[in-house]
């Protein structure tokens, strides 16, 4: 198992870990298929691209861009929206420490 693969899983693991996205097929990283039939809440994790290695000092430097995208129903509201991402956002990053916030 490569290091991307073990960093992928940790990042699936932590989405699933989301009360609102604990259902069974809520967290996937294959395109989903968003219909009627589709229990949402969903997350959709996916790579956007790889950056080629840097060296940094003696060692290297990889980079991934990654994006979740999060699908609700249209009656959860904005209340409901902001509750999830708030969700999300303290499973994947947990301490806010570093990341510039408002009041």
């Amino acid at each position: 198992m490569t290091e991307a693969t073990v960093i992928i899983d940790q990042l699936l693991a932590k989405l699933g870990a989301v009360s609102s996205l604990a259902g069974d097929g809520q967290v996937c990283d294959s395109d989903p298929q968003i219909d009627q039939y589709t229990p949402l809440p969903l997350a959709h994790f996916r790579e956007l691209s790889e950056g080629k290695p840097e060296r940094r000092g003696r060692e290297w430097k990889r980079t991934r861009n990654i994006q979740v995208d999060l699908y609700q129903p249209v009656n959860a509201g904005r209340a409901g929206r902001d509750q999830l991402l708030s969700e999300v956002l303290a499973a994947m990053v947990p301490s806010t420490a570093g990341i510039p916030l408002p009041g």
